[in-house]
């Protein structure tokens, strides 16, 4: 059993496996484009009954506790509307946290129509997986899809996590350095790992060598 990748950006869908990179309509909504891109490769789509589907959508991190004792919806309409959305929930690792996160119902039913298994995965969440088990004091900054997702750890759990959509690379720097002076973070000897595609990232890293020593790229 096959299983395709599947990330969706907004000016376009790509099928890793097949290769295949359909253009978006900005005109229309993603599930109508997803519907259209399917349909351009239906033939080889035959071979992929699961898909893993990697999407920029609005991500809350919580104490898996937390998430049993409220309804999903509640929680959700604290950092976006959960109205008209499918909502899913992840296990983050061994932190002991749990993302929930929605995607449009239109988008989810055509998922459903053409896939006999699927996986709902924003962009944030394996890298945070994978670098959980760090003990450093390390501000992660993943950019996908012109938005930044920065996520911090402390003893494996998750100390901070919060996204936004830089207008600048002054206004990221400034974003990233209130972040990194609201975890109380040396400048001297923690680090800072920043990863993902940022337009202009060579000019980020020099703003921000002017306040943080070590800097790496992930």
């Amino acid at each position: 059993m096959h299983t395709l990748k599947i990330q969706i950006y907004t000016k376009e869908i790509v099928f890793q496996e097949l290769p295949y990179t359909h253009l978006n309509n900005t005109n229309i909504s993603i599930a109508t484009n997803m519907r259209e891109a399917i349909k351009q490769k239906r033939q080889e789509l035959n071979d992929y009954p699961n898909a893993v589907v990697n999407i920029n959508t609005p991500l809350m991190i919580l104490p898996q506790e937390e998430l049993a004792n409220e309804k999903k919806e509640v929680l959700m309409d604290i950092t976006s509307s959960s109205k008209g959305k499918t909502l899913f929930e992840r296990t983050l690792g061994d932190t002991g946290a749990v993302a929930l996160y929605g995607i449009d119902n239109d988008l989810n039913t055509v998922l459903q129509d053409n896939f006999k298994s699927y996986e709902i995965l924003p962009y944030p969440i394996p890298d945070i997986i994978e670098n959980s088990h760090k003990n450093k004091k390390i501000l992660y900054v993943d950019f996908h899809d012109k938005t930044a997702y920065l996520y911090a750890f402390k003893q494996g759990k998750v100390a901070f996590y919060n996204s936004f959509l830089p207008q600048s690379t002054p206004d990221c720097t400034y974003f990233i350095l209130a972040v990194w002076q609201q975890l109380g973070y040396c400048q001297i000897k923690d680090k800072l790992s920043l990863g993902g595609t940022f337009t202009h990232l060579e000019k980020l890293n020099e703003m921000l060598h002017d306040y943080i020593k070590h800097i790496e790229q992930h």
